[in-house]
């Protein structure tokens, strides 16, 4: 792309069309919210996947960024941190929707499992942080409230995959995965 200022205003207009299309947004659509001819616009961004990609990357610089700083404050609470990092991600992951995901496994693979790759490491980040709070001073409450909301996550995204899962598989699933990192002997419950 050209300049940052021509970048960031065609990254913001393909976000607000993937959020109100999906991933069936026309160029033409694009070119005509951003007032530029189409001709304009393929000579800037190259393709539709090609746009697709830079608007994931920059979701995805973003929540590297931001997490960072989350997870390094250590006057945050496990309870405020996990609050932050929800916000994080949904802000900017917010024109992927359900829908949207499908699509893009289907239409853009490689571009699917960047994403896919984004929410295993966030598993993992979230499973470090359960850690070090617990090794740190053990609110059972937070931990409570933070679990329960993982599972209520993961019980949205049951189907997302369409593999097959159950909510009791799912259930289980997230049962194993506390079980793995300690959460068992502090009682909590599912």
């Amino acid at each position: 792309m050209r300049s940052n200022k021509v970048e960031n205003n065609i990254l913001a207009a393909a976000r607000t069309e993937i959020s109100r299309r999906g991933l069936r947004f026309t160029m033409d659509s694009l070119a005509s919210h951003l007032r530029i001819s189409k001709k304009t616009l393929y000579e800037i961004v190259g393709c539709k996947r090609e746009l697709i990609s830079q608007v994931i990357d920059a979701a995805l610089i973003s929540i590297a960024e931001n997490e960072i700083r989350i997870y390094q404050d250590f006057n945050l609470s496990l309870m405020d941190k996990f609050a932050k990092l929800v916000e994080l991600y949904r802000m900017n992951l917010k024109p992927f929707d359900t829908a949207t995901i499908r699509d893009m496994m289907q239409l853009y693979p490689e571009l699917w499992e960047k994403i896919e790759t984004l929410r295993l490491s966030k598993w993992q980040s979230l499973i470090r942080t359960i850690q070090f709070q617990i090794s740190k001073d053990t609110n059972e409450n937070n931990l409570q409230l933070i679990i329960n909301g993982v599972l209520l996550e993961m019980l949205l995204c049951v189907d997302l995959n369409n593999n097959g899962s159950t909510v009791e598989t799912v259930i289980q699933e997230v049962t194993d995965k506390f079980i793995e990192i300690g959460l068992a002997e502090h009682n909590i419950t599912f």
